[in-house]
């Protein structure tokens, strides 16, 4: 919620939700420990019943050999970080990312290209919501390449396979390359956990991120 609350399409959900979260953890049978460390050890010395680890999810890395080019993850630039001049999202991952971090740097003056690997941007979106991403980033003039899966990058060029004939390439020049691939979990702390808990259940939250496949 923190990086969704510096996009202009989650800037008034994240706000929302955080409230309504902070509504819900004012009771008197919750304990925030807010900047504490969360590791096996610390959590042992609770001798909890149930540990839920919902640790959330972090960036898919790529598998591709990508060089030559400013390489950043979609994620980095809401937590502050500015490429340079023309930008190309190469988006595997179909969600609201790539479109956010679009529609923030087009904002900002540059030059976006977006590279989808999806039969639609945004494909795992509700329809309306699509659309209406759609709409704002061809009103920001973001070019939208579609069918696109990453394939490559050297010298300044990014290369593109079409995920219907592989077989055909397509490139692109960019000055840098943000990657939207998807996520995985961050699920260290489980495995730190098991066996340093004594008879407490472990249970891992259905929301602590999901993997797509490249």
């Amino acid at each position: 919620m923190q990086l969704a609350s510096g996009t202009p399409g989650h800037d008034e959900q994240a706000a929302a939700l955080c409230a309504n979260y902070q509504a819900l953890l004012d009771g008197d049978n919750v304990e925030l420990r807010l900047g504490a460390p969360a590791d096996a050890d610390a959590i042992a010395a609770l001798q909890p019943d149930l540990v839920i680890i919902a640790t959330g999810a972090r960036p898919a890395p790529p598998h591709q050999s990508l060089a030559d080019v400013e390489l950043l993850q979609v994620w980095d630039v809401l937590a502050g970080a500015r490429p340079k001049e023309r930008v190309l999202i190469a988006d595997w991952g179909g969600d609201a990312a790539a479109l956010d971090y679009a529609e923030l740097l087009a904002g900002e003056g540059y030059e976006v290209t977006l590279a989808a690997g999806s039969v639609m941007p945004g494909e795992t979106l509700h329809q309306y919501a699509r659309n209406q991403y759609l709409a704002r980033l061809a009103r920001a003039k973001v070019r939208i390449e579609h069918h696109l899966g990453l394939h490559s990058a050297s010298g300044g060029v990014v290369r593109f396979c079409n995920i219907f004939a592989p077989e055909l390439q397509h490139a692109i020049e960019t000055d840098a390359l943000l990657l939207s691939l998807g996520r995985v979990p961050e699920d260290g702390l489980l495995a730190q956990l098991r066996g340093a808990t004594g008879n407490a259940r472990l249970c891992k939250s259905r929301h602590s991120g999901c993997t797509r496949s490249l």
